[in-house]
């Protein structure tokens, strides 16, 4: 359910991951969640993690490719996107 997965994101976000293989992991369920809200709650784990440890600009062209549309305009995912371009 997106509402335990958003939580259980939500709580991981607070350990701030420094290790690539749990930040590979989460790019790869990014295209793969089925709400906004999932895609929201693991850019906020990036953002709270070591992210220049993922490739920048492929990380950016991924989450631009795969985010599900939103209607409340900019969030953490474009916050997130510009930050790996500008790394």
């Amino acid at each position: 359910a997106p509402g335990g997965q958003v939580r259980a994101l939500a709580v991981l976000s607070r350990h701030r991951l420094i290790d690539r293989q749990s930040l590979d992991a989460l790019a790869q369920f990014f295209p793969a969640a089925a709400s906004v809200d999932v895609q929201r709650a693991i850019a906020a784990v990036f953002i709270r993690s070591d992210f220049r440890l993922l490739p920048g600009p492929e990380t950016a062209r991924m989450l631009s490719r795969s985010r599900l549309k939103s209607t409340s305009g900019d969030d953490i995912i474009d916050i997130l996107i510009r930050r790996l371009g500008a790394s």
